[in-house]
């Protein structure tokens, strides 16, 4: 998933301080103060300064109308801020599985590392990809209705290295009701926040290596062009973000770690004259490209809406205990920080420090190295039903790997003790990036997928018939074993490389 990089100042020592979206500390490279970032968990402001002047603009505009035999006079250049809001978080999604035949040409095998999470296996076609390529001429002239390829070589359907890539015809579908398959993603959405649809600024596009990201001043921008209200408010939004585009029909979908924010975007809006007409050439603020040429004046109605309460921004207090005063670690994607001093665990919210009991699991048959990770205890009813679920807190690249290990270890229902000791090895424990509203959502996606592999079962699911009881944060130890952990309970390996 690409990020943005947010510039500011430092509020120490006025130093340049660049950062990644997201980040909630940061230390700044002149005068080494760690900060806390605040504001997670709410809707941010930032804007992105224009790269060019009116000439340049008025250059671009009149190029493209000459490109167009127009013959143009410039009335007014003018900058407006349209504003974007922009999506990212980790998406769970539990899909309809596509039919497969019932006497397949392909041999299947197990290929997933963590075993049969759910309940039942999971089919995976290995088609190699060298085989592939190397028969793809065949492919096609047997598609095209010639049994000889261009290299006089004969298809032969019986040849173990091709089978994958060719159907006979002769296998029936599989019968029996369509069961679910784990899926995952990582989502990364921008969409326009105001009514101008049609005029071809749908979307900020795939910029965030060499756009940087400025905090919302509302005094500042007004000086360089108008400000667009948004139309579209948080809640539309969110669910603009969410609006699915898979390929497989969705059953269920839990999304982690969502952060909506609006980025204030600057384009040149350059009203001109053509054969006793008027209209707007609009033209990119960044790159200088003329996203459109003739566009309707009557837009002005909608651009020239301005703000009228001020939007948020983040900010910054000192990375320390606000018990102890002692300074906090410095991980950037953490949501819970551990005062190594105090012993005592603090969640970021807004720009407040909320204190976050926990607890330290103690398993007396372990050997060698281990290494501790923390994860959500939740105590839950459905129904007349008690249930415990064990939803890891970590950042993990692989996302299918979180949910199969919280479904592992949720099955084995594990017996443990809790160690008196709390300050013991505390450097060692991994930061929490998951807090307790995301252990929720990701225990009602492993609970859907723990009650049925049907599909029609999955879609009908009420993730609402979890009623939480409590939620304890706790971290278990894991086997150190070469380059992987290893959950003790289910002995689900991990590669501790893609731990972020």
């Amino acid at each position: 998933m690409n990020s943005y990089t947010v510039s500011t100042e430092c509020p120490s020592c006025a130093a340049p301080l660049d950062f990644s979206e997201g980040s909630n500390a940061v230390e700044c490279r002149h005068c080494r103060s760690k900060l806390m970032v605040t504001g997670r968990k709410q809707v941010l402001s930032y804007y992105i300064k224009p790269k060019f002047d009116h000439y340049r603009a008025i250059a671009s505009a009149m190029k493209a109308q000459q490109e167009l035999n127009r013959d143009c006079r410039v009335i007014k250049p003018q900058i407006h801020f349209i504003p974007y809001y922009r999506l990212i978080g980790s998406d769970f999604r539990w899909e309809e599985a596509p039919r497969m035949p019932a006497k397949p040409d392909l041999e299947y095998g197990e290929s997933d590392c963590c075993g049969s999470a759910y309940g039942w296996e999971r089919e995976d076609a290995g088609i190699g990809f060298d085989t592939m390529i190397k028969h793809a001429g065949n492919v096609i002239d047997m598609i095209f209705g010639s049994n000889h390829s261009r290299t006089g070589i004969i298809l032969n359907a019986g040849d173990k290295d091709i089978a994958p890539l060719i159907h006979t015809g002769s296998d029936k579908e599989e019968v029996g009701p369509a069961k679910a398959q784990i899926a995952d993603r990582y989502v990364e959405k921008n969409f326009i926040a105001c009514n101008l649809h049609g005029e071809g600024l749908y979307s900020l596009g795939l910029r965030p290596a060499v756009l940087r990201l400025e905090l919302f001043q509302q005094g500042a921008i007004e000086q360089l062009g108008r400000i667009v209200t948004p139309d579209l408010g948080i809640d539309e939004a969110m669910g603009c973000g969410m609006k699915d585009a898979a390929m497989q029909p969705l059953l269920f979908r839990s999304v982690l770690g969502r952060i909506l924010s609006i980025i204030y975007f600057p384009f040149w809006t350059i009203e001109v004259e053509c054969e006793n007409k008027r209209m707007l050439s609009i033209v990119d603020a960044v790159s200088q490209t003329v996203v459109k040429s003739d566009a309707d004046p009557s837009m002005f109605a909608a651009l020239d809406k301005h703000t009228q309460a001020e939007p948020k921004i983040l900010g910054f207090r000192p990375l320390s205990c606000p018990n102890c005063g002692w300074d906090l670690p410095l991980r950037p994607d953490d949501a819970i920080f551990f005062c190594s001093s105090c012993a005592r665990a603090w969640q970021i919210y807004g720009s407040e420090l909320s204190e976050v009991s926990y607890k330290i699991a103690q398993i007396d048959n372990l050997a060698g190295q281990t290494k501790y990770l923390p994860f959500w205890v939740i105590g839950a009813i459905s129904g007349a039903e008690k249930l415990t679920f064990y939803v890891p807190a970590f950042r993990f690249r692989r996302l299918k790997m979180l949910a199969d290990l919280s479904a592992n270890i949720t099955r084995k229902k594990p017996q443990y003790s809790i160690r008196e000791d709390e300050r013991q090895d505390l450097k060692e424990m991994q930061g929490c990036y998951y807090d307790s509203e995301d252990a929720l959502l990701l225990a009602q996606f492993v609970h859907a997928g723990t009650k049925s592999q049907i599909a029609d079962d999955m879609r009908a699911f009420d993730r609402n018939n979890l009623e939480v009881q409590s939620s304890t944060l706790t971290w278990f130890p894991f086997e150190v074993n070469g380059c992987n952990l290893v959950d003790p309970f289910s002995g689900t390996s991990i590669p501790q490389s893609l731990l972020i």
